[in-house]
């Protein structure tokens, strides 16, 4: 697998993390934060996937139609796309319209597209790759102790930038 491609799991990974530090707090807005870094990191991940298959796509397509495409090459369906069409759902509401998301929604978002992507990934990438599950598999980043996830993700980072360099 092509480096930048990999670069794009570890930034999908990092963003995951902060959506998760924003998912978490207690107001309004860090969960409104949450799903557009979601939103996001869901996408980078979507185009380094394309990418990894050598999918050519449009660069102004719609969100959803990353399924269609994987599948068109043979590749299985998402385990939980609906998941995926809630965030877009709740993203498009937030981002178009100003509706502020319903925490609750939120989390069970935040945990049910973080699954999807767990078990859809290793689906489409090679998944023996240590890079790889070091960037999609383990803990998101944020999920425990501040201090601890910090030195975590630097760590892991620190690690992942010396193998792309």
């Amino acid at each position: 697998m092509h480096r930048d491609i990999y670069r794009r799991f570890v930034n999908a990974k990092y963003i995951l993390g902060r959506a998760s530090i924003a998912q978490r707090e207690n107001n309004e807005m860090g969960q409104a934060i949450a799903v557009l870094l979601l939103h996001d990191a869901v996408e980078i991940l979507m185009i380094a996937i394309l990418d990894h298959l050598n999918i050519n796509a449009k660069k102004n397509r719609e969100f959803m139609a990353f399924w269609t495409l994987v599948k068109q090459d043979g590749h299985p369906d998402a385990p939980d796309k609906a998941a995926m069409e809630s965030l877009n759902t709740i993203r498009v509401g937030l981002k178009h319209k100003a509706i502020i998301p319903n925490s609750r929604d939120v989390r069970d978002l935040f945990t049910r597209t973080q699954d999807s992507l767990k078990m859809y990934s290793p689906s489409i990438v090679d998944s023996h790759s240590p890079i790889f599950h070091s960037s999609i598999s383990s803990p998101i980043p944020g999920s425990g102790d501040t201090v601890q996830s910090a030195r975590e993700v630097l760590a892991g980072v620190t690690k992942i930038t010396q193998w792309l360099t």
